[in-house]
């Protein structure tokens, strides 16, 4: 309907011009709503806007319905030609400030369009989950493994960038560092949203587990602003305290969902294991997903099985098994390659 529910970034000639005056900003109203009708689940739009900037589209789909869009606006293409000829007429069309207006014009970031494509289809992806998530648990199992998918993607990627310039790593931290934004705010909503005492149990169930989904991809994103220190030399193992059963408890709880589609029994053995321990809470939470996931991913019947168990002095063992059908020696050979 044109409402604008989140937005970041704005550039000032939309702030200070379009959005304030009646006429430009009818225009708004109408690239914002008709030029993102018909656009299809999975694909994105660019177009021209009447005020001569342009926007990129792709739509948010909740069971066949189009509820709302994602946006990256307003920019222009970085091998266009200036058109401040054009930009000029339509500073004395408004009545504004002609040296104000073009001095905001002049600031219009300028894309580069295999940017562009890269950033709408990590928004592509994101409004897909946003759509799967809004159906309830059923869905939402669907939409945490759809985002296992993507995971394992982002990690290809994250190998192909070790190996490129750093040129290519300084973009991929720029990047991450602008999809935390929108990804912040949503965990901001969901925060608030599961305070509401008129929740039944399992809609704040269903609350929890997109706030455990979207501080895991949260992490996943820190992961790529690693790289730059990794590069560096400088990535460290942090040691601090941390309730260690707490930690396990979430990471079993944040693939019960899967767990329960695929008909597997998941279970938990922390025997005589401490609350309070010193180590790495983030990397260890991440290594103990990557078990988990790909244990529940390749076993078709059974149980998994996620456990802690002290291993000598102040040592501690995790284990993740399961009852599928395990590794050949191949993949054995290869589990600690780049």
């Amino acid at each position: 309907k044109g409402k604008v529910l989140v937005a970041t970034g704005w550039q000032d000639i939309c702030t200070q011009f379009h959005r304030v005056h009646p006429d430009s900003a009818r225009n708004c109203l109408e690239s914002d709503t008709l030029l993102s009708d018909g656009v299809e689940p999975g694909t994105f739009r660019t177009y021209r806007c009447k005020n001569g900037m342009l926007d990129v589209v792709t739509p948010i789909m909740v069971g066949g319905r189009h509820l709302g869009n994602l946006f990256l606006g307003q920019f222009l293409f970085e091998d266009e030609p200036p058109n401040r000829e054009g930009f000029r007429v339509q500073a004395h069309r408004y009545g504004f400030d002609e040296t104000a207006y073009l001095a905001a014009y002049d600031r219009v970031p300028r894309l580069d369009r295999d940017k562009v494509r890269v950033v709408m289809h990590f928004f592509m992806q994101f409004a897909g989950i946003i759509s799967r998530l809004s159906h309830g648990n059923l869905q939402l199992a669907r939409a945490l493994i759809e985002q296992e998918r993507w995971r394992t993607a982002l990690i290809k990627a994250r190998e192909q960038a070790e190996a490129a310039n750093r040129a290519k790593s300084t973009f991929l931290a720029t990047m991450s560092h602008e999809i935390r934004t929108p990804l912040n705010a949503i965990l901001g909503f969901a925060q608030v949203l599961v305070r509401d005492p008129g929740l039944t149990s399992s809609q704040r169930d269903g609350l929890v587990t997109i706030q455990r989904g979207g501080e895991h991809l949260l992490s996943l994103i820190n992961d790529i602003l690693d790289l730059a220190k990794i590069e560096a030399g400088r990535m460290s193992v942090q040691s601090a305290p941390f309730d260690l059963p707490r930690l396990v408890a979430d990471t079993a709880a944040f693939f019960k969902p899967g767990a329960q589609e695929r008909g597997l029994e998941l279970h938990l053995e922390t025997p005589g294991v401490p609350r309070m321990v010193i180590g790495d809470k983030l990397h260890l939470r991440q290594v103990l997903i990557n078990l988990m996931g790909n244990a529940i991913k390749f076993t078709l019947a059974g149980r998994v099985t996620l456990r802690v168990a002290p291993a000598g002095g102040d040592a501690l063992c995790f284990s993740v098994q399961d009852t599928g059908p395990g590794m050949s020696p191949a993949e054995v050979a290869r589990l600690f390659e780049p």
